[in-house]
């Protein structure tokens, strides 16, 4: 299989920027079943609201992009995200999750994905904000029978605590990474649209996108080779914070 992406887009909410909106609007019309939003049901976390007003009928317009193909993904509950440094992943040191008990967790997950069965959408997938999880996470995901979590950095999408794990390796659509699928897990703003969006256009002349239910068909049990990429990534993305540390001594010095 070649190289192949699929395009998350995070932090998906009523008062999000509007030209960001309005990107994912027009790539639904080019390739709806590449597109995963991650949505947000009831934001409370005040940095990511960049707009006074809502985006107008933000929900019925979502109910149409999922009517179109694009997948629905539930992004937390209120996205308010805590110091923890006990997630599975490693990735940030906040998350809305970790080290809660199980019982909360429950609640918090079947509230967000019953706000969002009330206004018409069927959300498939899982994305923890921060990429904060733990095992409690993990274990309500099963038991309720919603097992498919986008995040992971192993080599394809496979199986693992009885869970459909979607990779997510890059945060942008042109960097390189290890196995033949990745979600590229992209945050908008209003510096980057524009060389997102030519970096996606670039995919898509390729044909270097996939759809949702191809890369799930091919899911494979947990190897031996995931296991592999999951460490070569834990060391990249250990250097990438100590040279970020790194630069930031020199700023303070200088």
């Amino acid at each position: 299989m070649k190289k192949s992406v699929i395009f998350r887009f995070d932090d998906i909410h009523p008062f999000m920027n509007q030209k960001a909106f309005d990107l994912i609007m027009s790539l639904s019309d080019l390739c709806p079943s590449s597109i995963m939003l991650c949505l947000i049901p009831d934001n409370k976390d005040k940095s990511l609201i960049l707009s006074n007003l809502p985006i107008p009928n933000y929900w019925e317009k979502l109910v149409s992009l999922e009517k179109k193909g694009v997948i629905i993904g539930l992004h937390g509950l209120e996205h308010k995200l805590r110091i923890s440094n006990k997630s599975i992943l490693f990735v940030s040191k906040q998350s809305e999750y970790t080290e809660l008990a199980y019982s909360v967790q429950k609640k918090m997950i079947l509230k967000g994905l019953s706000i969002l069965k009330s206004k018409g959408l069927n959300p498939k997938f899982f994305a923890p904000p921060a990429h904060g999880f733990d095992q409690n996470t993990l274990k309500v995901l099963k038991d309720i029978n919603f097992k498919i979590i986008s995040d992971g950095f192993f080599r394809n999408v496979c199986i693992k605590y009885d869970l459909i794990w979607i990779p997510v390796k890059t945060w942008r659509p042109s960097t390189f990474f290890i196995g033949s699928v990745n979600t590229v897990c992209i945050h908008l703003n209003e510096k980057n649209i524009y060389s997102i969006k030519n970096a996606i256009f670039e995919k898509l002349s390729q044909k270097r996108n996939i759809d949702f239910q191809t890369i799930i068909k091919f899911k494979k049990k947990y190897s031996l080779l995931d296991r592999i990429t999951e460490i070569i990534y834990f060391i990249l993305i250990k250097v990438l914070f100590l040279k970020k540390k790194f630069s930031k001594i020199l700023k303070d010095i200088n």
